[in-house]
C-alpha cells in the first residue's frame, strides 16, 4: 500500500513541476530562413508542429506592427514547404524594398480546420534547436482556471 502512495505522490509532484503534462504533446518550433532576412531577398517561414495533426489546417505569421503582411504556411509541400504533412507548414516570402531594417516580433498562430485559432491544453515552445524555451498553460481569469489556451507564439526576426 505505502508503494503505491509513493509512485502516486511522485506523479502528483511530477504533474506540479511539469504542468503541462497530457495525452498529446503539442509543441511549436517557429524558424525564419536566412537570419537574419535581408531586405528584397526570398526567405522561409517555417513552424514545427506537433500534437493531433488531424485538428491542424494551417499555420499563420503575423507581423505584430504590419498584421498587412500576415502570411499563411501549409504541410502541402508547396510554396516553400517541403514536404505534405510532416508537421512543418512552411511559406516562401521576401520583404518589400520599403521595409525599415530592425528587430520584428512575429506570431505565429496555429489554426483548425474550420479557420480558428486552434485551442489547446496547454503546449511547448521550442527554439530553432528544438530547446525547450517555455510551457505555456492556461491563466486564471475571474477566479477560475481556463480549461484551453490558444496555440500560438511570438518569436523575434532582425529585418536587415
Amino acid at each position: 500500500m505505502l508503494a503505491k502512495l509513493s509512485r502516486v505522490g511522485v506523479l502528483l509532484v511530477a504533474l506540479a513541476a511539469f504542468g503541462c503534462e497530457q495525452p498529446v504533446k503539442w509543441t511549436i518550433q517557429q524558424k525564419i530562413d536566412p537570419d537574419p532576412v535581408k531586405i528584397g531577398k526570398p526567405f522561409t517561414a517555417s513552424c514545427k508542429v506537433t500534437g493531433e495533426l488531424e485538428k491542424v489546417g494551417w499555420v499563420s505569421s503575423v507581423p505584430i506592427v504590419a498584421p498587412e503582411f500576415t502570411m499563411e504556411l501549409k504541410d502541402d509541400g508547396k510554396e516553400g514547404d517541403a514536404k505534405a504533412g510532416d508537421g512543418v507548414y512552411s511559406v516562401k516570402g521576401t520583404p518589400p524594398g520599403e521595409a525599415e531594417p530592425g528587430m520584428y516580433e512575429i506570431e505565429f498562430v496555429v489554426y483548425d480546420k474550420n479557420g480558428d485559432p486552434l485551442q489547446v491544453p496547454c503546449f511547448t515552445v521550442l527554439d530553432k534547436d528544438g530547446k525547450v524555451v517555455k510551457e505555456v498553460t492556461p491563466k486564471e481569469e475571474g477566479g477560475k482556471k481556463a480549461a484551453t489556451v490558444e496555440f500560438s507564439s511570438i518569436i523575434t526576426v532582425n529585418l536587415e
